[in-house]
């Protein structure tokens, strides 16, 4: 080797937007990693870094200006949130509504249901 630091390569995943495609978008949408930079004021690197590993906040700097979210750019770094069955809220509203179902309405009435 030359003593030349290599630049590393982005890892692509399949779905993801290649980084020279992001950069392609973000020129038609009138902004540079560097523009975007300075509009936030960081390092162009901050922003830059989203290109190559999953950084959230820059991500979303990236996609707003792109005007898309950034689950369509990168879908391997926001993967579905599928409810799984039988858990969460679903079981709360069910024990809610049987607890409804079992005590009687109340009718402005006392206790039991007698009158004052």
């Amino acid at each position: 080797m030359s003593g030349q630091r290599r630049q590393k390569k982005p890892v692509l995943v399949s779905g993801d937007w290649h980084p020279a495609d992001v950069k392609a978008a973000l020129e038609k949408n009138g902004w540079t990693i560097r523009g975007l930079a300075d509009h936030y004021d960081v390092h162009p690197a901050t922003i830059a870094q989203a290109l190559r590993s999953k950084y959230r906040k820059s991500e979303r700097r990236i996609a707003n200006a792109i005007g898309v979210e950034p689950s369509t750019l990168w879908p391997s770094r926001y993967p579905r949130a599928t409810p799984k069955r039988g858990c969460g809220n679903q079981e709360r509203v069910s024990r809610k509504r049987r607890r409804d179902r079992s005590t009687p309405a109340h009718n402005g009435h006392g206790k039991h249901g007698e009158a004052n």
